[in-house]
């Protein structure tokens, strides 16, 4: 199920900023060159990204847990407040919205992530904690589908799923890892509870629900629109995703997004 919303929402993303046209007109730190030289340079610097926060993440939890709290508090505001802006201006180009003025776009952004991280975390309700984060990177996914290259962003899950790989059986989030009786996965600790998803007992990774969402919205937006193509890759996700989970039933810990 959360495969599934991931590539709504990420669809749904990448509709509203092809149609009001506020897709094209994002700059970013990557390359927009489609040459192998450019999409490798692409590759390497997601990479590059994804191991430094990695790393980060486990000095932190090694020596300063407490602070994992504020780190992902802030992390999700900031990026928040930002993803929000951009889909706001989107549907205010497509005149879903009334222009208010760029301080009041700004505001409201601010507002929408402070309930929708309070709702995260602060929520009794496991459903909708879960749901805020599926919201909040499905979006975010839809909109990296617009800042990268297609080739770009393909190149870059490639590399995530090999780190994601390390990752979980060697790198740091193995070293994050609570053991777990034997037959049953292994689950993140409480304060990963920001930024993971859980599904009848099972956890995906708000970065997980990220790449799903990428790849679902450069399905449907690029090279143009296809519904039928995003259809395709969805349940080519959902097939994935699917043994992933079967495949836990055996083992304690898989990474998610190699075999989708």
């Amino acid at each position: 199920m959360p495969v599934a919303m991931a590539t709504v929402v990420g669809a749904a993303s990448g509709l509203i900023l092809e149609i009001s046209g506020l897709g094209s007109e994002l700059e970013s730190p990557f390359f927009k060159e489609e040459t192998p030289e450019a999409t490798t340079a692409n590759a390497l610097l997601f990479l590059l990204l994804l191991a430094l926060g990695s790393i980060l993440m486990l000095l932190v939890y090694k020596y300063r847990r407490h602070l994992l709290h504020v780190i992902f508090a802030a992390s999700l505001f900031a990026s928040g407040v930002v993803v929000y802006w951009i889909h706001l201006t989107a549907l205010v180009h497509v005149g879903v919205l009334p222009y208010l003025g760029d301080d009041v776009l700004l505001l409201l952004s601010a507002i929408i992530a402070s309930i929708l991280i309070l709702l995260m975390v602060k929520g009794r309700n496991e459903a909708i904690s879960s749901l805020m984060t599926i919201l909040f990177g499905g979006l975010t996914g839809g909109l990296f589908s617009f800042l990268l290259p297609p080739w770009s962003v393909l190149a870059v899950a490639v590399a995530a799923a090999l780190f994601d790989i390390y990752s979980v059986f060697k790198g740091p989030v193995s070293k994050m890892l609570p053991p777990s009786p034997v037959g049953e996965p292994r689950g993140l600790p409480p304060e990963f509870k920001w930024v993971v998803v859980t599904f009848r007992g099972l956890s995906l990774g708000l970065g997980d629900i990220f790449f799903y969402s990428m790849l679902a919205s450069l399905a449907l937006t690029h090279p143009s629109l296809d519904p039928a193509r995003w259809l395709a890759v969805s349940l080519v996700l959902l097939a994935g995703a699917y043994v992933t989970f079967r495949l836990l039933e055996r083992r304690p810990v898989l990474p998610a997004l190699p075999i989708p």
